[in-house]
């Protein structure tokens, strides 16, 4: 196969790359667009675990104030059973869910007290397209005065389902995984942090096998060509 060859390969390769990474975002609006339908009833579906106030802290006056902050903070994790565990990717355990409380914009924050700003601290993020920090909010840690509990949870709808959809999603996206090719697609879309030598590097020596049965196919070819040409000068 020539440079040019080549070349053309690659280039269709690509636009039938791109051609399926258009065809699974579209699958995926259409299927998101689906929408949901309500259930006649409620169904259990879990656990989900909340903060609440300390007892001592629900009961003493002024309990409003802790109460304030807490409904501007409180946050839901959930779970299939009472145990909240989380697969840990990097160590392949099960550890304990974390439950951060949310982080408060600037525009919540301003309606508190001076007294009650005094419970939030800043937060800051390094944001790397500014090269600089950047405020995202105030958190207000852990507080000692709040426990969790943990309550039965219920959905009230369902997400509306096409199998033909998710089919063809699931075998595009299959086909990506078995040929390594997102890393191809990170460089052709521009995508950042994806290791592009990657992609080439296993189909390299899919490239390189394939050669070398050419290369042997043409030897014995050669020695077939060769062996009769020698055997027309002997005369056999």
């Amino acid at each position: 196969m020539g440079r040019l060859e080549r070349k053309y390969t690659r280039i269709e390769s690509d636009k039938e790359l791109l051609r399926k990474w258009n065809r699974e975002r579209e699958l995926g609006n259409m299927i998101s667009g689906l929408g949901w339908k309500e259930l006649d009833k409620p169904q259990r579906d879990g656990y989900e675990k909340r903060y609440i106030l300390r007892l001592d802290y629900r009961i003493r006056k002024g309990s409003h104030f802790f109460q304030t902050l807490l409904d501007l903070t409180n946050t839901t994790i959930y779970s299939h059973d009472k145990n909240f565990l989380a697969k840990n990717w990097k160590t392949g355990k099960m550890v304990p869910q974390k439950h951060p409380l949310k982080i408060v914009n600037e525009e919540d924050y301003d309606q508190l007290t001076d007294k009650q700003q005094s419970h939030f601290s800043e937060k800051w993020r390094f944001h790397s397209w500014h090269n600089e920090y950047v405020l995202v909010g105030y958190t207000m840690g852990q507080p000692f005065w709040l426990v969790t509990k943990i309550y039965p949870s219920y959905i009230y709808r369902t997400k509306i389902t096409d199998n033909e959809l998710e089919k063809e999603k699931d075998q595009i996206n299959h086909y990506f995984q078995r040929t390594n090719a997102y890393a191809r697609l990170g460089k052709l879309l521009g995508w950042k942090n994806h290791r592009y030598d990657s992609y080439w590097r296993p189909r390299a020596k899919v490239l390189a096998r394939e050669n070398m049965k050419l290369f042997k196919e043409e030897k014995k070819q050669i020695i077939r060509e060769f062996n009769n040409i020698s055997e027309e000068e002997n005369g056999i």
